[in-house]
């Protein structure tokens, strides 16, 4: 009976590792698959292999444990491999002295050795019950106040967490090694000591956090000075268009005047000659019309007018985005970072290169859909398929991509990065609906 006790007491032991296996790597990394159902099958079918090998294979849960503590982030959650190898690992660790701190405070409390508790099948279910509580807790703890992928933390805050944390487990396993040597039951100084490692391994994390909390903040003043840059830009090019329409408004009356005398003379050609010299210096204003949105038409003129000025080939094709719903404030950090890069890409080109830029925009079903492609240098693709930045000051060229993506993934879209035979290729496509529906 008391074997089949046992076994049924296995279950919620199995339900709380699938609940901190969900919550440590969820709110930690963030999740890859937009279906829940994905990860509900996943969770299911990881709760019935834990209780499977709890009754049949006790022994090698341990290795399950670790086994998935590797796999499920890398192939479930986002984060470049470092970080995704690094969770699991904080995972394992984390683990290894709730067991450990459980383990002292049993033998404390029931006067058993640790053989002893091993031994016994009730005590051993114990044990195992109060670590997925122990863990659960503390994983609750340390992920509260997370709800995003930390992706943006550098790695040596993650290397740095990591390595603290394997010395408490480093620390824990000492401590357990030395009560089983004893042969005697834990003494209060073993449980205080482990109780202060474990105390320790979860301050730490807090200490991760503010840096993590400094890095955010960061980033975040980055990309607000690089909208404030980008909209100084803007209001310029939209003054500089003030200026020449009001200019061609007050200079019209007197335009229609010449024409008119010249009409009344019968001298066509001239009034011909007259008014292509008109429509030639109101084209640059008349041609900015190109996606039916004013704002969004003023940057890439403007754009188009450093591009032209730097002897690079500038080629547009887009069609009117009248039905787009997209902010034009997001479309224009996209395309701002966009061709800001391409025309640098462009510039690093040797004497005699071929310069030039195509920008294409069209509506395809329910997404708007942007590519740029443009000469360059070879380009190497980083980790999350963004290319690698080799300013010395990156704050608006690296923080622009990351800008990109932040967008992007607003509007739950992808963006590809690719370099093939001397072109750079960028390609946007993100959901056509307002910022609002998210």
């Amino acid at each position: 009976m008391l074997f089949e006790l046992t076994d049924l007491l296995h279950l919620p032991v199995s339900l709380c590792n699938a609940a901190v296996f969900s919550i440590f790597f969820s709110r930690f990394l963030g999740t890859r698959y937009n279906s829940k159902k994905l990860y509900t099958a996943v969770y299911s079918i990881y709760f019935l292999v834990n209780a499977a090998f709890s009754i049949l294979m006790p022994e090698a849960v341990s290795l399950l444990t670790i086994a998935t503590c590797f796999c499920f982030p890398v192939l479930l959650y986002t984060g470049t491999i470092v970080h995704r190898v690094v969770c699991g690992g904080l995972l394992t660790a984390y683990a290894f002295v709730t067991d450990s701190l459980v383990m002292l405070t049993s033998s404390f409390i029931f006067k058993y050795t640790a053989s002893a508790l091993r031994a016994d099948a009730f005590m051993y279910f114990i044990g195992a019950y109060s670590s997925a509580v122990v863990l659960l807790c503390m994983t609750l703890i340390i992920t509260k106040r997370r709800r995003t992928s930390l992706s943006a933390t550098p790695n040596k805050y993650y290397l740095a967490l990591a390595l603290i944390v394997w010395i408490c487990a480093g620390l824990s396993f000492g401590a357990v090694s030395i009560v089983e040597q004893s042969g005697n039951p834990a003494g209060l100084a073993q449980l205080l000591s482990e109780t202060a490692i474990a105390a320790l391994s979860v301050l730490v994390f807090f200490v991760f956090e503010s840096y993590q909390v400094h890095a955010e903040q960061k980033e975040h003043t980055a990309l607000v000075e690089q909208q404030l840059l980008q909209e100084e830009q803007r209001f310029m090019l939209i003054d500089e268009q003030h200026r020449e329409v009001m200019a061609i408004k007050h200079d019209i009356t007197n335009h229609m005047t010449s024409i008119r005398e010249l009409l009344a003379e019968l001298q066509y050609d001239e009034a011909t000659k007259y008014l292509n010299e008109y429509i030639a210096q109101t084209s640059p204003v008349l041609k900015r019309s190109i996606t039916g949105k004013p704002s969004v038409d003023v940057l890439i003129s403007g754009k188009i007018a450093i591009a032209e000025s730097a002897g690079i080939t500038f080629e547009i094709k887009s069609d009117k985005l009248l039905e787009v719903r997209i902010s034009p404030f997001h479309l224009n950090i996209i395309l701002s970072n966009a061709i800001d890069n391409a025309i640098e890409a462009c510039r690093k080109l040797p004497g005699g290169a071929d310069r030039y830029i195509s920008l294409g925009m069209k509506t395809e079903s329910d997404n708007l859909c942007i590519r740029i492609i443009n000469s360059s240098l070879p380009t190497k693709i980083a980790a999350g398929g963004l290319p690698a930045t080799s300013k010395d000051d990156s704050l608006h060229h690296g923080y622009g991509l990351s800008a990109i993506k932040r967008v992007v993934e607003h509007y739950d879209g992808a963006i590809l990065c690719a370099y093939d035979n001397g072109e750079f290729t960028l390609y946007v496509q993100i959901m056509n609906r307002p910022a609002e529906v998210q």
